[in-house]
């Protein structure tokens, strides 16, 4: 029969870590009133006593009643994606009703189910590549999922050996440590720090408040003697102190190991994993068979598998297991449901000590019997077994690697890079297996870019291309769009531009006329396209517009609409950007008509011209046409496993949710940005990310960390392109909004760096720019400078945008107000904001009025100011932004309220924000339901989570709540709710 571990043991290995078992003991103690989660890790060299921490806080939390989960990371199955928190997570799930998890969401549950296979056991998963592939969206699954578990009674979760955890369940960690769970959870890891991956410590080197880190020392010669007990000798715990250098495994091996008669000390010396070896060779040929067995199979041990590679029947393996347990080799879990080698050094030895030959084979016999088992989580066993045992030209080893890096490329790239290496060795370097050796490696550039090893991805695809033979155009065409791809995730724009024309010169000297569109003709319409995309600053040179028109007329006439309406869409923007605004309406329309006229399997094929064709509709004030045409180009490019367009199509969504004073979406919006480009290791794609965010944020009324947004900002200034543009315009007004000298030399800074004023911002909206660059000058008391910049807003306004005249007529009464004429100021800022809610800009509208107020005030006309006030404070609560309206209501209040008007403010409790028509305007139910959750104290998170929605869905719902109810916080809500007279209540 199977034994555990000894009671005792725990509690003679945990000698001289008292100190580190007062602090789990505290952290304990603090989980049943935590909201957040908190981690410890625990740091140390192999057998230091990380495992038998853990045991002992697993006991003292069980004591305490709350849920304990643990998993183990292992040397040998690393390409297992999320093999740690599967192993910690996977048989309590399986133990749990569906009606447990529903709350998640079929979202979050079909995300889950290509993970766990315990979810999978009864959710269905999507055909196809229906799911949402961002990897943050999986790694917000898993969250929810904790957060889920937590909450009954308080969750420990231990992590061992996370040294050796996978890519996928690292990315999972650095995303907990950056959004901690919101539920009573402690997280202990341990980890060897010599063998940690760096991208997850280094985000813990700073001060955390919910990060303890424990660094576990070699045990004192006294700590030994009092291990050894009062018959050794002193100097038996000094040489075995010396010898085992203070670590307690290594001290227990030689502990156990023959003492020489002649001295009564330890017959070996040396290395610990010695006397490791001299273990394993005392067993006999069968025990050492199994042993050997175990260590290739994996851990926790498998039986049967473990039979199928010993040759043994299962009856045998079984008897042979338990007399490994009893000699101590193998040690049970706590449950009493898996048995696994006592230390991962005893595996480790065990499968070194295996002959080589017999180790090929037995990793033959485990791939063949995985093979008959269904499951993906059986089929990336076989592989990893397939990866350590094939011989070169095992073609059909190289498909099963192909399907394994297909089957986890969407959130496990690395381990997706790490089979198609595989695979690429095994194909023989033969002109029969020229072909697919590229493809293999187009493949491996594919999934080291969505790891974030640039160099390796660029290096990789650049011998492809001096590879692919002549006449292989489509091969050829993918293998330099995805070289061009890596030049901009870099922000080496005008690289990528380089390379595509140089391909395309090249191609169309050697492809001849022809009557019909084969492949390589389309792929050559379909490089020219790219070249237009990546042209320098975003201004279409003049060679490059009849490519475009050449592009659009190539696909018209052989009915390939998709990229129809990408030819014409970047045509679009490209005519705004030089002033050609009667090609750009025109152009715009074709656009709009050609994409609504896709169903959305088809625009799949070039989601990108949704995007465009929204930024076109951006920089002709069509926000509302360019929000819906985002969205869905962000839906389809999802679904199709476009998930690299993600962040691009975000910033053209924020700055039209931005401009319509959407402003909860907008930074929902960025939220998910920010940590999507966490995970592609591009710092360009991280500055336009967290600048996007940082503006969004600044309107909302909190102030940047203007150090760590001008660096963001630095690195998106060396890259042009309408995204980075966008990033940088809102990164700047970030940079004002603490009022600061410093922010508005960094504003400026960010706007005129490598411009002049010809060229800057010119693509967007100059007279945005020129408007925050008046707001700067003004603020360092430059007032010439100013009114420069406001002059060049006058003269590059479109007066047929209503938007982009109110910026410039907002920007002159800056100067004017400034510049000692309050009363022009006023007019002209009264002006701008009627132009403002002509152009759907409602935020814009509420600056303009501010604006006004304060040149109203500046002559004495407080009436005037007190109604601009009011109607600036209802505007940027329709906005949501709740911290700019207090200050607004707040300054309101010191200079007095008309009379009559309902105070939306100090008697919520009574009174109701009117409608339209005079009378209250009631929540609809699901606001209803929302406005009580918010009242209890949920976070949108949680509300989310328990409504099975979207954040973003709940963040909308909670501004429409603000707004009909008239408060401008969540304890305001709060007391509204608690004094409100249900007979009249607006509550259905």
């Amino acid at each position: 029969m199977m034994r555990s571990v000894p009671a005792g043991a725990a509690a003679d290995e945990l000698v001289g870590r008292e100190k580190e078992v007062d602090l789990l003991d505290r952290e304990l103690d603090a989980l049943g009133g935590g909201r957040t989660a908190r981690t410890v890790e625990l740091v140390g060299e192999p057998g230091i006593g990380k495992t038998r921490l853990m045991h002992s806080a697993r006991l003292s939390a069980r004591q305490r009643g709350h849920l304990v989960l643990a998993g183990r990371a292992t040397e040998f199955e690393q390409p297992i994606p999320f093999a740690v928190i599967v192993d910690a997570l996977d048989d309590h799930l399986s133990e749990l009703s569906e009606e447990v998890l529903t709350p998640l969401g079929a979202e979050r549950l079909g995300l889950l189910a290509t993970v766990f296979p315990a979810v999978a056991a009864w959710v269905p998963l999507p055909a196809g590549n229906g799911l949402v592939t961002e990897r943050y969206r999986m790694h917000r699954a898993i969250r929810a999922l904790l957060e889920l578990l937590a909450a009954p009674a308080g969750l420990l979760l231990m992590l061992d050996d996370v040294h050796w955890a996978d890519p996928a369940s690292i990315e999972l960690l650095e995303h907990l440590r950056r959004h901690p769970p919101r539920a009573p959870l402690l997280i202990v890891m341990g980890y060897r720090p010599s063998q940690v991956p760096a991208r997850l410590v280094a985000p813990m080197a700073g001060d955390d408040a919910g990060l303890i880190r424990v660094e576990l020392g070699p045990l004192s010669v006294t700590d030994v003697n009092r291990l050894l007990g009062p018959d050794a000798s002193p100097g038996r715990g000094r040489l075995l102190h010396r010898e085992s250098g203070g670590n307690p495994f290594y001290l227990h091996a030689l502990r156990s190991a023959p003492v020489d008669p002649l001295t009564g000390m330890p017959a070996v010396s040396g290395a610990s994993r010695q006397v490791i070896g001299a273990e394993l060779a005392a067993l006999s040929p069968l025990q050492a068979l199994v042993a050997n067995a175990a260590a290739v199979a994996g851990d926790p041990v498998d039986p049967q598998l473990i039979s199928v590679v010993t040759e043994l029947d299962l009856a045998e393996t079984l008897e042979i297991l338990d007399q490994l347990t009893a000699r101590d080799l193998l040690r049970v879990t706590e449950d009493g449901r898996r048995t696994h080698y006592r230390h991962p050094l005893v595996r480790h030895v065990a499968y070194i000590c295996a002959p080589a030959s017999w180790r090929l084979g037995a990793h033959r016999r485990a791939a063949a019997a995985l093979a008959r088992r269904p499951g993906d989580t059986a089929a990336l066993l076989r592989a990893q077994h397939l990866v350590r045992s094939a011989d070169p030209g095992d073609t059909e080893t190289v498909e099963v690697l192909r399907w394994a890096a297909g089957h986890t490329g969407t959130y496990a790239p690395a381990t997706a890079a790490h089979f198609l290496a595989a695979a690429l060795r095994l194909t023989p370097d033969t002109p029969a297996s020229a072909a697919e050796r590229r493809e293999l490696r187009i493949a491996l550039a594919s999934a080291l870019t969505s790891d974030g090893r640039f160099d390796e991805a660029r290096d990789l695809i650049r011998g492809v291309l001096g590879w692919i033979p002549a006449g292989h155009h489509e091969q050829r065409v993918r293998a330099v769009l995805l070289a061009a791809q890596v030049e901009r995730l870099l922000g080496r724009n005008e690289v990528a531009r380089l390379l595509l024309t140089d391909e395309l010169g090249r191609m169309t000297a050697s492809e001849p006329a022809q009557a019909e569109p084969g492949p390589a003709a389309v792929a050559i319409e379909e490089l020219k396209l790219e070249v237009a995309r990546s042209a320098v600053n975003c201004a279409v040179a003049a060679d490059d517009r009849p490519l475009l028109t050449g592009i659009a007329d190539f696909a018209r006439t052989h009915g390939l609409t998709s990229l129809e309406a990408a030819a014409v869409g970047v045509h679009a923007v490209s005519a705004h950007a030089i002033g050609d605004r009667e090609e750009a309406v025109r152009l715009t329309d074709q656009a709009a008509a050609l994409v609504d006229s896709l169903p959305d399997e088809e625009l799949a094929r070039h989601p990108h011209a949704a995007s465009r064709l929204a930024a076109a509709e951006i920089d002709l004030g069509r926000l509302e046409s360019a929000v819906a045409h985002a969205e869905r180009g962000l839906t389809v490019a999802r679904r199709s496993g476009r998930s690299y367009l993600v962040i691009q199509m975000g910033v053209t969504l924020t700055v039209a949710y931005r401009k319509l004073g959407r402003l909860p979406e907008a930074l929902a919006c960025t939220e998910d940005m920010v940590d999507a480009s966490e995970l592609t290791g591009s710092h360009y794609l991280r500055g336009i990310s967290h600048c996007l965010h940082a503006g969004v944020r600044a309107v909302l009324g909190e102030a940047p960390d203007r150090r760590a947004l001008a660096e963001h900002a630095t690195v998106v200034i060396a890259s042009r392109s309408w995204w980075s543009r966008a990033a940088l315009i809102l990164a700047a007004e970030a940079m004002l909004a603490d009022g600061s000298d410093a922010g508005a030399q960094e504003c400026r800074r960010i706007l005129v760096s490598g411009h002049d004023e010809l060229t800057i911002f010119s693509l967007l909206h100059r007279p945005f720019a020129y408007r925050l660059l008046t707001r700067a000058e003004l603020r360092l008391n430059q007032l010439e400078a100013a009114a420069r910049w406001a002059t060049l807003a006058e003269a590059t306004a479109d007066p047929a945008l209503a938007g982009q005249v109110g910026l410039a007529q907002l920007a002159r009464a800056n100067v004017l107000f400034c510049g000692g004429s309050p009363h022009r100021a006023a007019a002209l800022a009264n002006a701008a904001a009627a132009k403002f809610l002509a152009a759907t800009m409602p935020h814009e509208a509420s600056r303009a009025l501010l604006i006004e107020t304060d040149c109203l005030l500046a002559i004495g006309d407080q009436p005037g100011a007190r109604l601009r006030l009011e109607e600036a404070a209802d505007l940027l609560h329709t906005c949501g932004a709740y911290e700019p309206q207090a200050v607004a209501v707040r300054k309101l209040r010191r200079i007095g309220r008309r009379a009559g008007r309902i105070d939306r403010v100090t008697d919520l409790t009574t009174s109701l924000p009117l409608g339209a028509a005079g009378s209250t305007e009631p929540l609809t139910a699901r606001e209803d339901e929302i406005a009580r959750l918010v009242g209890i104290g949920l976070t949108n998170q949680q509300i989310a989570d328990r409504l099975v929605v979207s954040v973003r869905t709940v963040t909308t719902h909670v501004s429409n709540i603000f707004r009909k109810l008239g408060v401008v916080s969540r304890a305001e809500l709060a007391a509204h709710l608690a004094g409100h007279n249900p007979a009249n209540s607006t509550f259905r």
